[in-house]
């Protein structure tokens, strides 16, 4: 009988081993630097920080202005960007201004660089004589409708075309915007205010930076006052207000073409340029973002040039900064 010889067992190759050798390397070392990015945002990122806000002249006493609560503070304890926590504030607070745009039935943002706004009613006075289908720019609804009712807007708000001013200088202080969500009201001169969304940016020096805030203030059913219902902060370290860009970009009608227009804007953008919008005219909104570190993105789009005239010119490098953005019609039900 023959007998066969035991068989030997199989191993693994060199190459094998010096292949999952590798792969283990690659894996720990992975794991290593994951760790690493996340201790040091949790330590430099995520941490409370606390901001001096105390800027004088017409911002005097800001705290006060943006929560009630806060009235003769002049510091608060706000998260450094990026902080993804806060960013989660700040789309609870996008979804809100949706739904509120849904319900409405005319949105206006306006602009009011270096003024803190005062004027949070539930309503304004449509003027006898004015006609709807006119109030269809940011400056209409300002020089028809608010300052009429409302004197101090005239002191609080800038008017503008397009574009929304962004401050002057290479360091500016203070950015600021306003929304006024409009909707049906039960007396017949009024048109019902259903929210009011500010955006602010100001500059800070203890520490140095920007502190933004955007906020949401509505009708209290109990008392004649405008609550703040919803916000969100950030602090935007060894930042400058110039760095963000406008708040708000306006398009008329394109019905407005047949007066045509040899004027540009401060970018050096045709007015006609703006007028693209085929029923209605809307407006691009930007939020600041608590996701981003304003003043350190954008920058591989600084060699990038449009083209003279380009209505992008405007914008265009917002993408980079900020993901909080979108089309806003100033009439919805259109």
């Amino acid at each position: 009988m023959r007998v066969s010889p035991p068989s030997r067992s199989s191993g693994f190759t060199i190459v094998e081993l010096l292949v999952a050798g590798a792969m283990s390397a690659a894996f720990f070392t992975a794991a290593a630097l994951t760790f690493k990015a996340f201790a040091y945002n949790r330590d430099h990122y995520h941490a409370l920080v606390p901001v001096t806000v105390n800027p004088t002249g017409d911002l005097d006493g800001m705290m006060g202005n943006f929560y009630w609560n806060l009235n003769g503070q002049t510091s608060i304890n706000a998260y450094g960007s990026p902080a993804y926590g806060r960013a989660a504030a700040a789309h609870t607070l996008y979804d809100r201004f949706w739904e509120d745009v849904e319900k409405s039935s005319a949105v206006f943002c306006l602009s009011r660089n270096g003024k803190l706004n005062t004027i949070r009613e539930d309503s304004v006075t449509f003027p006898a004589g004015a006609v709807a289908s006119e109030i269809d720019t940011n400056t209409a609804f300002l020089f028809d409708v608010l300052i009429p009712s409302y004197s101090s807007a005239a002191d609080i708000y800038t008017d503008y075309r397009n574009v929304s001013p962004v401050p002057s200088g290479s360091d500016p202080l203070h950015q600021g915007g306003t929304i006024f969500v409009l909707q049906p009201y039960n007396v017949a001169d009024q048109l019902g205010i259903r929210a009011t969304y500010e955006l602010d940016l100001l500059r800070v020096s203890n520490p140095s930076g920007v502190y933004a805030s955007v906020r949401r203030y509505v009708k209290n059913p109990d008392n004649s006052n405008r609550d703040l219902s919803d916000f969100y902060d950030v602090f935007y370290e060894d930042a400058k207000v110039s760095d963000f860009g406008p708040f708000f970009v306006a398009f008329e009608k394109s019905g407005r073409l047949v007066y045509p227009e040899t004027s540009t804007d401060s970018h050096g953008v045709a007015i006609d340029s703006y007028k693209v919008a085929p029923r209605a005219p809307f407006f691009m909104m930007f939020w600041p973002d608590p996701a981003f570190m304003l003043g350190k993105d954008g920058h591989d789009l600084d060699g990038t040039a449009l083209s003279t005239g380009d209505v992008r010119t405007s914008y265009f490098k917002l993408g980079a900064k900020t993901g909080l953005m979108g089309v806003v019609p100033f009439f919805p039900p259109f």
